[in-house]
């Protein structure tokens, strides 16, 4: 696949994630085929993603935001700011 062009493929796409994830750890070495595969799924996911669900600065920081919250903790620690 070199692209995801609608939601069934992406569907597909993150069904196979969910199975290549429990073989593939820190130790894997990256050229083992799990890990290749993984790791170019999760880039055309993260394309599709991009243009199909963007998350915008804003949206970014209301997360932030309550994330400090919960946390008790520095909004501009968890924003990076």
């Amino acid at each position: 696949m070199r692209k995801i062009e609608n939601e069934t493929q992406y569907d597909a796409a993150l069904a196979r994630i969910d199975e290549l994830l429990p073989l593939v750890s820190d130790d894997t070495p990256i050229d083992d085929p799990a890990c290749v595969e993984l790791v170019k799924i999760s880039n055309l996911v993260a394309d599709y993603e991009d243009v199909h669900y963007p998350i915008g600065n804003e949206e970014m920081s209301q997360v932030g935001r309550r994330i400090s919250t919960e946390l008790n903790i520095d909004p501009a620690i968890v924003l990076g700011v």
